[in-house]
């Protein structure tokens, strides 16, 4: 990913779940104009934060569009 700016639509929603059992976080945020916007925000967010992140897709070399 290059350093440009990510263009996301200002009116984003996002929510975040907390596992009381297991401390897991599920953050889910909603309002991408497009697939590919999503995409680059979710490996932006994931790379500042510190995690290491492979989209499903990549994983499983699956087809960019799923049905």
């Amino acid at each position: 990913m290059t350093n440009k700016l990510i263009e996301v639509q200002d009116n984003l929603q996002s929510l975040v779940f907390i596992d009381e059992e297991t401390n897991a976080i599920i953050i889910h945020v909603y309002g991408f104009s497009d697939r590919k916007i999503a995409l680059d925000f979710a490996a932006e967010m994931l790379k500042k934060s510190g995690v290491n992140y492979t989209p499903l897709i990549d994983l499983f070399n699956l087809p960019q569009t799923l049905n």
